[in-house]
């Protein structure tokens, strides 16, 4: 099997998009780095986020979902995750993130039937929760996935064909701020944005965009320990 450099991978998929694409990517990429290296080590206290390693973690079990854009049209993508939470101030793990909202368009001019944009990524994650009350939690999460996109539709004998499918790596930061109304359950509020690096022959769809969320989040965990109790 032949070996694949992903760090050339990267950099050519990078290489391919637009001007305006790169100049988003870099910037928000050099706005990140100076968020982490002075942020984190001066506003944030490096060291409290060090201590926090050192505390059994619990586990972070979360489903939401963030709004974005994809080519100037409204999409959710909703996500499940499951990781570890070091009290409540650092929180590392997994995701599988999903587009739930119908894009179509028909990928040729002599199609009949419209083909349904499919999206899906798995995405590393690592949130820091810089303010924390007992209702109030302000943090700043990042994603940083790889997954596939591509379009799907259904022929005549309803099978189910998958068109122009590649590969696509995304980067995600963003700051987010939950309101608790009960132990279990918040509402929450955030803004971000999305780079998306791909290779967009047949696809022709903008997936870098602004992220907005308003949303309402269930603690999984947290319903899971009371039920424990329960027993």
């Amino acid at each position: 099997m032949e070996k694949v450099d992903i760090k050339y991978t990267i950099l050519n998929y990078i290489l391919k998009c637009s001007l305006k694409t790169q100049r988003a990517f870099f910037l928000v990429l050099f706005l990140n780095l100076i968020l982490f290296f002075n942020g984190f080590a001066q506003v944030f206290e490096l060291q409290r986020i060090k201590s926090q390693f050192q505390i059994k973690p619990t586990f972070d079990l979360r489903m939401d979902t963030r709004n974005s854009f994809i080519t100037n049209r409204v999409a959710k993508i909703k996500s499940a995750k499951v990781g570890l939470d070091y009290n409540n101030v650092i929180k590392v793990g997994i995701g599988l993130n999903l587009l739930t909202s119908t894009l179509q368009r028909r990928l040729n001019s002599t199609d009949t039937q419209l083909s349904r944009l499919k999206f899906w990524y798995i995405s590393p994650y690592l949130e820091y929760n810089f303010y924390h009350t007992k209702r109030i939690d302000i943090s700043i999460p990042i994603n940083v996935g790889i997954g596939k996109i591509g379009y799907t539709n259904i022929n005549k004998v309803f099978t189910t064909i998958i068109s122009n499918s590649t590969v696509a790596f995304v980067y995600e930061p963003y700051l987010i701020g939950n309101y608790k109304l009960l132990s279990t359950f918040a509402v929450g509020a955030g803004i971000g944005y999305r780079i998306s690096v791909f290779n967009n022959n047949g696809i022709n769809q903008q997936l870098s965009s602004p992220i907005y969320i308003i949303k309402t989040q269930f603690y999984l965990s947290e319903i899971m320990n009371r039920l424990k109790k329960i027993d």
